[in-house]
């Protein structure tokens, strides 16, 4: 006869031979004691609460791929091994499929800018009047790397190649001009 996992005179269950006398009733134990304190694990930590039942069934499937392998002593802490494994397995999934990065389409935020205001205008002027004062104030050289690097968009390399300088040299002007001018249009 098997012995159900909730009898209060026996001690709680730990390995998997003690949820029943077969495999079929062992893992029909193991579904029934674990199944509910599954779905609390993923319903805190799954990102759509739809995919908690979709999880707890990928666990035990898992489980039950796990065929006729060594004895299963810790029964509790294994399932929760596999459950954490699972949500790993779908958070890489979701990342691989760029899950996360779908914005649903809303016409307000959307829409294209048709007018630029007056006031726009004026700060972007502003704004390109203060960074080239800025960049006036910068030695020639520093000014000639940014302008090769930031407008033309040239690499390192390249810059290096044309002004007849280490890649280094090109890395450290290019640094020194944004942190110039990141203080400066602070300001």
């Amino acid at each position: 006869m098997t012995q159900s996992p909730s009898s209060s005179s026996a001690p709680p269950p730990t390995a998997l031979a003690d949820f029943g006398d077969d495999a079929s009733h062992q893992w029909e134990n193991v579904m029934r004691r674990y199944g509910p304190a599954l779905r609390g694990f993923f319903a805190q930590r799954a990102r759509n609460p739809s995919d908690v039942d979709d999880l707890v069934q990928e666990v035990f499937v898992q489980l039950l791929r796990r065929g006729n392998g060594k004895p299963i002593e810790r029964v509790q802490q294994y399932v929760f091994q596999v459950a954490s494994s699972v949500l790993c397995d779908q958070g890489r999934s979701m990342k691989a499929r760029q899950h996360d990065a779908h914005e649903s389409y809303d016409e307000a935020s959307h829409a294209v800018a048709t007018e630029i205001s007056l006031e726009r205008i004026v700060i972007g002027e502003e704004m390109l009047a203060r960074m080239n004062a800025a960049l006036q104030k910068l030695p020639q050289r520093t000014r000639d790397i940014f302008f090769l690097r930031a407008v033309q968009q040239r690499k390192h390399d390249d810059v290096a190649r044309l002004l007849g300088i280490s890649t280094r040299v090109v890395h450290k002007h290019m640094a020194r001009a944004l942190t110039y001018l990141h203080q400066h249009l602070a300001d």
